[in-house]
């Protein structure tokens, strides 16, 4: 696992090799909610909502407390950076991310 964060009641965890990996706790078991073909995730945040926000190598995915899906990140990082973290802004509706190369 690369990061862990907990909030409103959620508690996630990412990471993986060539494969990501979305690890939610629910009670004492920790349940896989990772999409297929998900890349190496490195990034994750919970909003005091429970929005739950993921970076990976070239995108984001969000959930409500359902399925994590595509969100759209609005810059291209594929050539040569990586979304390594994420946070969400006071408001609690947008996710952010930081890039390195």
């Amino acid at each position: 696992m690369f990061t862990v964060h907990a909030a409103a009641g959620r508690v996630v965890m990412v990471g993986g090799a060539n494969q990501g990996v979305i690890l939610e706790a629910q009670g004492n078991t920790l349940v896989n909610r990772t999409p297929p073909n998900t890349p190496l995730l490195q990034g994750v945040s919970v909003a005091a909502d429970g929005t739950t926000w993921v970076t990976a190598s070239a995108e984001h995915l969000s959930s409500d407390g359902q399925d994590f899906k595509p969100v759209e990140a609005g810059v291209d990082f594929r050539a040569t950076q990586s979304l390594h973290s994420t946070w969400v802004d006071p408001s609690g509706a947008t996710g952010r991310s930081a890039a390195t190369c």
